[in-house]
């Protein structure tokens, strides 16, 4: 009985390697599994669009759970790298009400506390909680990305994601993210918590 177990194991590893080494060397990179992020082109910030008080705050609450939201394969380099944005733009986005904010961090930290008016979709959750973005951010919007900052990637994940397989064109990173939220102490009157945007 034993034997026949290691045997299993044995043979499992062997296809596990297997399956990683053909994804690794695959000629065809359009076709690899997205296992390991490529990191995305900085091309400055994007131009503001005239979304003037359409932001989050203006729109009423909605259920989440409504609808449903067809689930695509990404397809790797199919959708050009996002823009980053500076605390200045988020602030001044903030205040004008000109963008809409998406938090990539997971509900717990999101309900902790978040930019006001901010829907959370986390980046390990993207297309089971889609339509909290979709039933209220207009395609043409523009949508302002944030995580915790510093080396997170859930900002660029979630981004990709609302370009490639939601067809959000003007989806641009606050890289910096909440870290900068957090330590620049400029953003006081613009945190909410909860889990409500």
């Amino acid at each position: 009985m034993l034997r026949e177990l290691g045997m299993c194991v044995v043979l499992m590893a062997i296809s596990a390697g297997l399956a990683v080494a053909t994804n690794v060397f695959r000629a065809d990179e359009g076709k690899r599994l997205p296992w390991i992020r490529r990191g995305l082109p900085m091309e400055g910030s994007a131009a503001r669009s005239d979304n003037a008080g359409k932001g989050p705050n203006a729109v009423g609450q909605t259920d989440p759970n409504a609808g449903e939201t067809p689930v695509t394969a990404p397809a790797a380099g199919e959708a050009p790298g996002a823009s980053d944005v500076t605390m200045e733009e988020v602030l001044a986005a903030l205040a004008g009400n000109t963008a809409y904010f998406v938090d990539a961090r997971e509900k717990a930290e999101y309900v902790d506390g978040h930019l006001r008016g901010a829907v959370n979709l986390p980046s390990s959750a993207i297309y089971e909680n889609a339509d909290a973005v979709t039933a209220v951010v207009p395609p043409d919007a523009r949508v302002i990305v944030y995580c915790g900052g510093g080396q997170c990637e859930a900002s660029h994940n979630v981004s990709d994601a609302l370009r490639r397989d939601f067809g959000y064109q003007n989806v641009v990173i606050y890289t910096k993210g909440w870290e900068e939220v957090l330590t620049s102490g400029r953003f006081a009157e613009l945190i909410a918590r909860g889990e409500q945007p």
